[in-house]
């Protein structure tokens, strides 16, 4: 028990070792910045906050219509590797996000959460 450790630290064999290295490959290669289109420059962080996402549609340099598919093309070119994500309603993800795209063309956005992405654990219930 020396360090606090209670479980001895097991060598990985080859393959396990050789997916964790393609999944940390992935996960540098590409971040939700980068996903989103600005590479990242919005602030120090890689990952976007609610209000970033809200400036860039009052801005009109994006709408939630262009977000989300940078979103989904970011979870299919890196998920097959990360395997995180279980279930994604592509036809309910569109259809709000070219309500919300509307919304926010009007000038009439629902509240700062409007167009934002969302993911939830799959023990969530998302109706009702």
């Amino acid at each position: 028990r020396e360090f606090g450790l209670d479980f001895p630290l097991v060598k990985l064999s080859k393959e396990d070792y050789a997916w964790h290295v393609e999944a940390a490959a992935a996960q540098a290669a590409l971040t939700i910045g980068e996903a989103t289109g600005d590479g990242g420059k919005a602030g120090k962080s890689p990952y976007r906050s609610v209000r970033d996402y809200h400036a860039a549609y009052a801005s009109k340099s994006t709408t939630p219509t262009e977000v989300l598919q940078k979103l989904l093309n970011f979870i299919n070119e890196t998920d097959s590797v990360l395997r995180c994500i279980q279930e994604v309603d592509y036809r309910g993800s569109f259809l709000s996000a070219a309500e919300s795209t509307k919304r926010w063309r009007k000038g009439e956005s629902l509240s700062i959460w409007d167009g934002v992405p969302v993911m939830l654990k799959p023990v969530e219930d998302i109706k009702g």
